[in-house]
C-alpha cells in the first residue's frame, strides 16, 4: 500500500502539471522545463503520447531532486508523507485505541468490583480513548490524503520558478 501511495504523488504531481487553469501559466511551466534539460524538449510541444508521459514522470523525479532546498516544498512533502502514515497506520491506530479501551474497562472494573463504581478519572480516560477512535476513524481517510498530495503536487509544480537553467558548457 504504501507504494501505490507514493505513485499517487507523483501521479498528482503529473495531473496537475496537465491540468492548470491558466493556459499561460501551463505554457510557462512547459517552456521552463524545456529550457531546464534538454529531454524536455518534448514539453514545446505538448500532447498525449507515451513519451510525454514518460517526459512527465521524469520531469516529476527531476523537480523532486532539485527543489530540495526549497522550504515550501520541503514542508508540503513533510505533510503529505504524514498524511501517507497516518492513512497506512489506520488500522493500528485504531486497534491500539480499542485495546486500551477494553484494558481500562476492565481494569477498573476489576479493582472497583462493578461497572457503576468506575472513577471519573476512567471515564474520562474511556471516552479521550474512544475520541481518538472516531478521530482515526472518521479523521483519517483517503481524502485527507489526497489534498495533502495535491497541495504537495502543486507546490512542487510551482518551484518551476525557482530553478535557474544549467550554464551551458561552451
Amino acid at each position: 500500500m504504501r507504494r501505490k501511495l507514493t505513485f499517487s504523488c507523483i501521479n498528482r504531481v503529473k495531473a496537475n502539471l496537465k491540468l492548470i487553469d491558466n493556459f499561460k501559466s501551463k505554457k510557462r511551466y512547459y517552456e521552463k522545463l524545456a529550457s531546464l534539460d534538454q529531454t524536455f524538449s518534448v514539453f514545446k510541444n505538448p500532447s498525449d503520447t507515451e513519451e510525454f508521459q514518460d517526459c512527465c514522470k521524469s520531469a516529476v523525479i527531476y523537480l523532486r531532486n532539485n527543489t530540495r532546498g526549497n522550504n515550501l516544498v520541503y514542508e508540503e512533502n513533510i505533510n503529505c508523507g504524514f498524511c501517507k502514515n497516518m492513512l497506512i497506520d489506520k488500522p493500528i491506530g485504531i486497534t491500539i485505541n480499542l485495546a486500551l479501551t477494553i484494558f481500562i474497562i476492565l481494569y477498573s472494573w476489576i479493582s472497583s468490583g462493578q461497572i457503576t463504581a468506575i472513577s471519573h478519572k476512567n471515564w474520562f480516560s474511556i471516552c479521550i480513548n474512544l475520541c481518538f477512535v472516531i478521530f482515526w476513524i472518521f479523521g483519517i481517510n483517503k481524502k485527507m490524503f489526497e489534498e495533502s498530495a495535491k497541495r504537495y503536487a502543486y507546490t512542487l509544480i510551482t518551484a518551476i520558478d525557482s530553478l535557474k537553467a544549467p550554464e551551458s558548457e561552451d
